[in-house]
């Protein structure tokens, strides 16, 4: 109980600070499921909520005059992108971050379901040159 008194009472400095660069693997691109769930986590979205707003992103918006969809179909427990796609969003990140940020092949990955169907591609932005400000 002393001790703890006298823990309570003292007032503590950091002597130093060390920042060290980590590096993270990224996840594998959006299933329903793990889109859902990512939602959840990070927005408190309900799965139906989280649904209704990639039916919206889906169907998409007016970008000058044409109606453009922003996400491919989110209905899907694929994992693949189509080359094209990854061909797009490797240069995307190019041009935004530079090429150290770019592994040097694409990363592949499979579905983790064995019964998956994957009839379409994992849940990404159509195009990856269209930025939030843009829309």
């Amino acid at each position: 109980d002393d001790i703890k008194a006298m823990l309570e009472g003292a007032t503590f400095k950091a002597l130093s600070v060390e920042a060290k660069p980590t590096k993270r693997n990224p996840g594998p691109p959006f299933t329903t499921s793990t889109l859902q769930q990512a939602a959840s986590s990070g927005l408190g979205f309900s799965a139906t909520r989280t649904m209704q707003v990639a039916q919206r992103l889906y169907e998409g918006m007016d970008i000058g005059g044409e109606t453009a969809g922003l996400i491919t179909y989110m209905r899907t427990d694929g994992v693949q992108m189509a080359p094209e796609a990854i061909d797009a969003a490797r240069d995307a990140i190019a041009k935004e971050f530079g090429p150290k940020y770019l592994p040097e092949k694409p990363r592949q990955y499979t579905a983790k379901a064995k019964n998956a169907q994957e009839a379409h591609e994992a849940i990404r932005p159509t195009d990856f040159m269209r930025t939030p400000a843009s829309v």
